[in-house]
C-alpha cells in the first residue's frame, strides 16, 4: 500500500489529467483503471490498496513531466521539426471517401502493414456494443483498420492498450493526439520494451476536443434516444460533403444530421481545461502529422489531408507508400499548412489562457512550467482567456457538486442557440442524475 502522494492524484485534482491512458496502461501493479467523471471527461481511478509507490506513472505523465523529445523542439514551435510537407489523399477509394481528411492515415498503415514495417497499429474504433464509446485497439490486418476510420472529437483512453503492447510481439504503429503523443515519448523513454516495438508514429493536428457531455447533447439534439442509436459520426460528409456534418442512425436505419455550426457552437462550452492549456496542435513530436487541407490547394478534391513529415522515418513511409501506389500526393510549403491550420494563433491563445491559469492561483502543466509566459498579457486576450477559463470551469473541470448552469447571453441570440442551451442544460442534468443513480 502507498499514499496518493506517490500517485498522479495531483494530476486529477487539479483538473490537468487529459485521460490518455499512459499510466493505466504501464502500471506494473494494475493499480489504476479509467473511469468518466461526472462531467464526461476521462480520468484514473487509483487502487490505493495495489499501489507499490513506483513512481512510474508520475515518471509518464506529461502534464507531470516534459519528455526531452518534447524540450528537443521547442525553439521550433508552435510547428515543430518539418521535413517536407504536402497534401495528400489514399489511392484505395475505400479509405479516400470513408476515412477522415481523404483516408490518408488509413493508406500510410495500411502501406506500413502490407509492407512488414509493422505487425499492428494501434488505433481507435467504435465499442461494438455500444455505438457511441470510443475504443482503442491493436489492429493487424488492413480489413479491420477499415472499421478504424473517422476521427472521434471526445476523450479516449488510447495508451490503456500499452498494457498489450507489453504484452504482445511484434512491432507497431500508433495514431494518436498530441495529449496521447506526449505521454507515449516519455514512456517510451522510460520503458525499454515499449521503445522498441513501436516503430512509427503518426500524430493528428489537433483544437481541442469535447468532453462526453458535449457528444450526449449532439445525440439529444437530434431527437434519437441514446439507446436506439446504431451509428454515431461527427463529421458525415454524406449530407453537405467536406468538412461534414454530425450524423446519428437509429434503430431504423433512419439518418439524422446536425450543421457543423451547431457542433462547432457547442465546443466552446464541452472543452475541457486540458485541452485550452495544451500548446501543441500541430503534434510536433511524432514522425508524420495529418490534418484537414485547409486553404490548401487538393487539386479540386475537397476533404484531402495535409501531411507534415517530421522524421527520416516518416519520410521513408511517405515516399514509399507513393511509390507502391498507396498515396497520392502533391508537394506544397510548410508555411501553407501552418496558415490553414493557425497554429500560431492557436498557440497564442494556448499561451494566455497558461498565463490567466496561472494568475488566478491554478497549478500548470509541466509544459508551460518549463516556458516564460507574460505576466501582463493584452486587455483582449486577458479577457478571452478570462472568458474561457470562466466558461471551462463553470461547465466541466470544477467537481459534480460545484457544476452549475449560467446561459451566456449570446446563445439568447437566434432560435437555434436558445435550443442549445436548453438542450444542454438538459443533458446536464440527465448526466448527473445518472451519476446519482450509480452512486
Amino acid at each position: 500500500m502507498s499514499d496518493l502522494s506517490a500517485t498522479i492524484q495531483d494530476v486529477v485534482s487539479n483538473n490537468l489529467c487529459t485521460g490518455c491512458g499512459t499510466c493505466v496502461g504501464i502500471c506494473p501493479a494494475g493499480a489504476l483503471e479509467i473511469i468518466e467523471t461526472a462531467d464526461g471527461r476521462l480520468v484514473p481511478d487509483i487502487q490505493i490498496v495495489r499501489c507499490t509507490a513506483c513512481g512510474l506513472c508520475r515518471k509518464t505523465c506529461s502534464q507531470l513531466r516534459v519528455s526531452a523529445e518534447l524540450m528537443g523542439v521547442l525553439d521550433s514551435a508552435p510547428a515543430g521539426p518539418i521535413g517536407a510537407a504536402c497534401t495528400t489523399t489514399a489511392k484505395n477509394i475505400v479509405f479516400s471517401t470513408a476515412g477522415q481528411s481523404g483516408g490518408a492515415t488509413m493508406g500510410i498503415l495500411s502501406w506500413a502493414m502490407e509492407s512488414g514495417l509493422v505487425d499492428r497499429a494501434l488505433v481507435v474504433s467504435v465499442d461494438s456494443n455500444n455505438p457511441l464509446q470510443p475504443r482503442a485497439m491493436l489492429v493487424d490486418n488492413t480489413q479491420n483498420l477499415q472499421q478504424c476510420q473517422g476521427s472521434q472529437y471526445c476523450p479516449v483512453a488510447l495508451n490503456v492498450v500499452l498494457r498489450e503492447v507489453l504484452d504482445t510481439a511484434g512491432r507497431i504503429a500508433c495514431v494518436g493526439l498530441p495529449c496521447h503523443m506526449h505521454s507515449l515519448s516519455l514512456a517510451m523513454e522510460n520503458i525499454e520494451a515499449i521503445r522498441e516495438k513501436i516503430v512509427l508514429r503518426v500524430g493528428l493536428f489537433c483544437s481541442g476536443t469535447m468532453t462526453f457531455g458535449g457528444r450526449d447533447f449532439l445525440v439529444k439534439s437530434s431527437g434519437v434516444q441514446p439507446g436506439r442509436v446504431q451509428k454515431f459520426a461527427y463529421r458525415d460528409r454524406r449530407w453537405k460533403g467536406w468538412p461534414g456534418d454530425v450524423s446519428v442512425m437509429d434503430d431504423h436505419k433512419q439518418s439524422y444530421y446536425i450543421p457543423r455550426t451547431a457542433r462547432m457552437a457547442a465546443k466552446d462550452f464541452f472543452t475541457p481545461i486540458y485541452c485550452r492549456l495544451c500548446p501543441d496542435k500541430m503534434n510536433m513530436t511524432v514522425d508524420i502529422s495529418v490534418g484537414d487541407a485547409y486553404g490548401l490547394d487538393t487539386d479540386g478534391v475537397l476533404g484531402g489531408a495535409a501531411l507534415l513529415i517530421r522524421t527520416d522515418v516518416g519520410q521513408r513511409v511517405v515516399e514509399q507508400a507513393v511509390r507502391d501506389g498507396y498515396l497520392i500526393c502533391q508537394n506544397v510549403s510548410e508555411s501553407a499548412v501552418l496558415a490553414g491550420q493557425k497554429s500560431q494563433p492557436a498557440w497564442d491563445r494556448s499561451r494566455d489562457f497558461a498565463a490567466v491559469w496561472q494568475q488566478t492561483g491554478h497549478v500548470l502543466p509541466a509544459f508551460w512550467s518549463e516556458t516564460s509566459l507574460p505576466q501582463i498579457i493584452s486587455i483582449s486576450a486577458g479577457k478571452a482567456a478570462r472568458r474561457l477559463l470562466r466558461r471551462s470551469l463553470s461547465w466541466q473541470c470544477g467537481s459534480a457538486r460545484r457544476r452549475h448552469v449560467r446561459l451566456p447571453q449570446f446563445l439568447m441570440i437566434g432560435i437555434w442557440r436558445v435550443k442549445l442551451a436548453w438542450n444542454m442544460i438538459q443533458s446536464i442534468v440527465h448526466r448527473r442524475r445518472g451519476n446519482h443513480q450509480s452512486a
